[in-house]
């Protein structure tokens, strides 16, 4: 679906104000696309993550202050790759009970 693909971003980047793309987009054009798109909203970039089988890595923060766990294995210079059991989030106890045939995520 190339042109519908082309169709999409071009809408994109012109409700953006930014050049069309000229050309079938790539693979890299709309994982860029949906980088921009979705800068510092961060659960898609982790959906997308996982869906693309990309490793997570944080590295230093820029400023501690913003930080929650400030040195913490969790927030600094942590990798999980795409396959790591703990890169997706458990599934919450309420979901869990409403829907009984919910099955927990694995290492949780």
């Amino acid at each position: 679906q190339a042109d519908q693909a082309t169709k999409d971003i071009n809408d994109v980047r012109t409700r953006s104000r930014l050049a069309t793309l000229d050309h079938t987009p790539t693979m890299m054009d709309i994982y860029h696309e949906r980088r921009c798109e979705f800068a510092f909203e961060y659960a898609d970039a982790l959906f997308d993550l996982k869906r693309w089988g990309d490793d997570m890595v944080r590295g230093e923060v820029q400023n501690s202050a913003f930080c929650l766990f400030p040195g913490s294995a969790v927030t600094t210079n942590m990798k999980k790759s795409a396959s790591d059991p703990m890169f997706v989030w458990p599934i919450p106890q309420a979901e869990r009970d409403a829907n009984p045939q919910i099955v927990q995520n694995p290492g949780y």
